[in-house]
């Protein structure tokens, strides 16, 4: 299935913002990013999943069973998370933001395009396509290859070199590499820029639970694995 560079160019990008944490969890720091997004776009609806119950029930209301039971398969929810807004996404386009970054610059002036950040894994050579700031048009073909890429990593047992590789930047890196995509913003491990200007911050005072990486690194991220078979967009609901 070849993805096309020029997807979407007659229309703009949806006014939707998605974010997604346990809500027992958020604290001030994380109240005041969320808060700093609002305050720069109120052009946009935002929406707000809690990640231990609304994200599950989106992907059971929305799509079909297999890529729900992938979600289940899923051992952490940092790896469920990258499937959900993938998902949300495809469906309905917009902006995804992970909650430990704060707004830096109007959105509104990034929706005439698809939008996504590299960042470079020296270690290993390659390219990686951040995975926690994602501004899209809705049915982005790139969303449907990374849905149907995490259910097949499932199906096959597959870790790949990194915890970044079964489902979040590797995952969104290889599919640029193999089909020649091009990013348009930086990730620099603290900033999100277009050219110079900043977009996004990370707030240096969040330390989120970086357990997802013991498992990768124990080779336990999924669950036993069920008969999955590959999405279409016919068959999202």
């Amino acid at each position: 299935m070849p993805l096309l560079s020029n997807f979407g160019i007659y229309n703009r990008v949806p006014l939707n913002i998605f974010q997604c944490y346990n809500k027992q969890l958020l604290d001030d720091n994380i109240n005041n990013n969320i808060r700093s997004i609002k305050d720069y776009n109120p052009e946009f609806n935002y929406f707000f999943f809690d990640e231990l119950t609304d994200c599950k029930k989106f992907i059971f209301d929305n799509y079909p069973d297999y890529v729900y039971n992938a979600y289940n398969q899923l051992n952490s929810n940092e790896y469920k998370n990258d499937l959900w807004k993938y998902c949300i996404l495809y469906k309905y386009g917009g902006i995804y933001i992970d909650t430990k970054f704060y707004c830096k610059y109007k959105l509104i002036n990034f929706i005439n395009n698809n939008y996504f950040a590299s960042e470079y894994d020296y270690y290993y050579n390659k390219l990686l396509i951040f995975s926690d700031f994602i501004i899209t048009k809705s049915e982005n073909p790139i969303f449907l290859r990374a849905i149907n890429n995490i259910i097949n990593n499932i199906k096959n047992n597959h870790y790949g070199i990194s915890d970044k590789y079964p489902t979040g930047s590797g995952l969104l890196g290889l599919i640029f590499s193999n089909n020649r995509l091009k990013s348009n913003l930086i990730y620099d491990g603290e900033n999100i820029k277009y050219r110079n200007i900043i977009i996004m911050k990370k707030n240096k005072k969040i330390n989120k639970n970086e357990y997802y990486k013991l498992l990768w690194l124990s080779k336990n991220i999924y669950k036993c694995q069920k008969l999955l078979t590959y999405i279409s967009p016919s068959l999202i609901k």
